[in-house]
């Protein structure tokens, strides 16, 4: 499936994990609102900038499912994730001073998006700091922090997703991203299909 195919060469991985990929897109088909077709042309927008960011492919399929149930699919949040890992590599000036502020206490914007080494932190750890960090603001200073820091593309996704954290934070769930990516059972699901569907051909 050359869908499958570019999402391997995305994430730097292999022929041999076709299965495995496979298996993990379907389960997400499975258990969320996304079809097929969302994630290959989520992927297509966004994938290869996920992959430099050594985000790992599980974690990503369950943040588009999270967003995906939010009604956010395909191209729409492709294109939206890949404007915020854009703007979190390189925020303009006034949302590095806006974010320097917000997380003042914690060593500034840096300290908090990134490890130690320099690598992105996660787009699902990000957004629940994020969201810890906000959480005492009005909603104009909150609207204003978000116009500042996105863009008019990524705006509603990252709305949304900060809207998620922030009821993970209440419930007192450590994770805003509701569906688990799991790929030993992603793959049993999809082997027990596939049997199904052989079957009935004979």
């Amino acid at each position: 499936i050359k869908g499958v195919y570019s999402t391997l060469k995305q994430f730097n991985m292999t022929t041999k994990d076709t299965a495995k990929v496979s298996a993990l897109l379907f389960y997400a088909t499975q258990k969320t609102a996304l079809e097929f077709p969302d994630l290959i042309h989520a992927f297509k927008m966004t994938g290869a900038v996920m992959g430099q960011a050594k985000e790992p492919l599980t974690t990503m399929v369950a943040v588009l499912g999270a967003i995906g149930n939010a009604g956010f699919r395909g191209s729409q949040a492709g294109r939206a994730l890949r404007q915020t890992y854009i703007k979190i590599v390189k925020p303009t000036a006034a949302a590095k001073k806006e974010l320097d502020a917000l997380f003042k206490a914690q060593g500034g914007y840096n300290k908090v998006a990134f490890d130690s080494k320099g690598n992105f932190i996660g787009m699902e750890k990000y957004v629940m700091k994020l969201a810890k960090a906000t959480k005492g603001m009005t909603y104009l200073q909150k609207a204003h922090l978000l116009a500042t820091i996105t863009t008019a593309n990524e705006l509603p996704v990252m709305t949304q997703m900060l809207r998620m954290a922030e009821n993970a934070i209440k419930s007192g769930d450590k994770s805003w991203v509701d569906f688990a990516v799991n790929q030993e059972k992603a793959t049993e699901a999809f082997n027990k299909s596939w049997n199904i569907l052989s079957t009935s051909w004979r």
